[in-house]
């Protein structure tokens, strides 16, 4: 009798909350929520903080 091979979907969500990165990922716009600025990188919130190398940004849940 045939295999039938079924695929599976594949959902692809945005990193964890609290991952830091050092650089942005294309496409975000600068929002402001209260006194403080993120960026929304399509799902994602990245809130930017300044540290000894320079600027690095960690994933935050949504401010909104």
């Amino acid at each position: 009798s045939p295999t039938v091979v079924v695929q599976q979907p594949v959902y692809i969500t945005g990193p964890a909350i609290g991952t830091e990165v050092a650089a942005l990922p294309g496409g975000c716009n600068s929002v402001a929520a209260g006194d403080t600025t993120y960026y929304n990188c399509g799902s994602s919130y990245y809130q930017p903080h300044f540290g000894s190398n320079g600027v690095y940004y960690t994933v935050v849940a949504n401010p909104f």
